[in-house]
């Protein structure tokens, strides 16, 4: 899990509030409320795409490895290593690294 310093935690929890005090006045019935979330549905779409897409390539990966401590025990990913796959995909994607590396 990433650190945050208390600063963003705050900023955070303050935008919470924020968001709590626009629904309690009523804002999911304003115009465009709709509308003007579609960005994040977008997003939370694509990530959720980009983590479904990690997961195969790690499963792929993994294919014809053998189970090192036993059939059904699994391949031992370690999390770090999972999310740093993520990372150099992710950067891929973004083409913040070249095909050939």
């Amino acid at each position: 899990m990433p650190n945050i310093t208390k600063e963003r935690l705050r900023h955070l929890e303050d935008d919470a509030e924020i968001l709590a005090a626009l629904h309690a006045g009523g804002v999911d019935n304003w115009d465009w409320y709709e509308a003007s979330l579609e960005p994040l549905a977008k997003k939370a779409q694509k990530r959720e795409a980009f983590e479904n897409l990690v997961e195969e390539m790690c499963e792929a990966l993994c294919e014809g490895i053998e189970e090192p401590a036993g059939r059904g025990c699994g391949f031992g990913f370690l999390e770090d290593a999972t999310e740093a796959a993520a990372d150099i995909l992710q950067k891929f994607i973004e083409g913040q690294v070249p095909a050939d590396k």
